[in-house]
C-alpha cells in the first residue's frame, strides 16, 4: 500500500514531537537530534509503501528505543488497513 505525502509529513511531526520531549527529558543530547534529522532525511523521501516506512521506523527504533510507541503506533494501523482488506 502506498504511504502519501500527507502520512509522511505526520509521522516527521511525530519524530519530530517525540525528540524534543526525549531532549526535554534528558534522553538524548542536542547531539543526538541531529543524528535523527539526518537519519530521518536519508530515509523519508525513499518512502513508497507500508513495507518501506514499516522497515524505516523498525530502524529508527532500533537506533533510538524512544520510538517504539511510534512503530507500534504505526504497525497497529498497518494491520488494521490489512484486517479491512481482508474481511471485503
Amino acid at each position: 500500500m502506498e504511504v502519501t505525502k500527507e502520512k509522511k509529513d505526520k509521522i516527521e511531526r511525530d519524530i519530530v514531537e517525540m525528540s524534543v520531549s526525549a531532549l526535554e527529558a534528558g534522553n538524548i543530547t542536542e547531539n543526538d537530534l541531529g543524528d535523527i534529522s539526518t537519519f530521518v532525511l536519508s530515509w523519508i523521501d525513499k518512502i513508497e509503501d507500508t513495507y518501506g516506512l514499516t522497515r524505516f521506523l523498525r530502524e529508527l527504533k532500533a537506533k533510538w528505543p524512544f520510538f517504539e510507541p511510534l512503530f507500534m503506533e504505526e504497525v497497529g494501523e498497518e494491520q488494521k488497513m490489512q484486517d479491512k482488506q481482508t474481511v471485503k
